[in-house]
């Protein structure tokens, strides 16, 4: 008798931890905070990492078109620069990667043809293709292609540093504006302050 109630008892503790446990899981966890950055110069940011000690600087610009565009069926192209260093102090990196973002409601536009070419002040800087990361599809009809380059920092600079820069990716061919520009500066100054 005493195992048999021993028994009904463990089934009866498991039963409410089971349903306990089931319970809780049919709401999902609140998502993580948002990381604030530790440091913001004009439009870049740096933002520490402390499971990985790592500090990540960023900055991000529309070269084409506007984001809130692609709801219009417009096409849009972002370049984020991105360098992360150990550590949480913000050091000078060896490279920064370019991140190009293209949103498109007419399909694909970069799956064939996904080149980089820089030129700055008229004369070119380099040529190369991009790595492709990966592709989405929205169910309002707009896809997204991603795509990244590393660039040493010496060549970032020589970009960051010029008047005018005219860039090629795939067939879409534009200018940074001074605003964007400005922008890869702050990137550089956030390092320096």
């Amino acid at each position: 008798m005493r195992t048999l109630v021993k028994f009904g008892l463990a089934s009866i503790l498991l039963a409410s931890c089971v349903g306990h446990v089931y319970g809780q899981t049919s709401e999902p966890p609140p998502p993580p905070k948002p990381l604030k950055p530790v440091k913001v110069v004009g439009k870049a940011q740096a933002l520490y990492f402390a499971n990985t000690n790592r500090t990540r600087v960023e900055v991000f610009m529309d070269v084409v078109g506007h984001f809130q565009e692609m709801y219009q069926k417009k096409d849009v192209l972002q370049l984020r620069v991105v360098y992360e260093v150990a550590g949480s102090r913000i050091t000078m990196p060896q490279s920064v990667v370019f991140f190009l973002t293209s949103f498109s409601s007419g399909g694909l536009k970069y799956s064939d043809n996904h080149s980089l070419s820089i030129s700055i002040e008229g004369h070119h800087l380099l040529t190369t293709n991009t790595l492709k990361d990966r592709v989405n599809y929205s169910p309002n009809g707009i896809s997204s292609e991603y795509f990244y380059i590393g660039l040493s920092y010496a060549d970032f600079l020589r970009v960051a540093k010029s008047k005018t820069v005219d860039m090629e990716f795939g067939a879409t061919r534009f200018q940074l504006s001074p605003e964007n520009i400005e922008a890869m500066n702050d990137l550089i100054r956030i390092g320096e302050q």
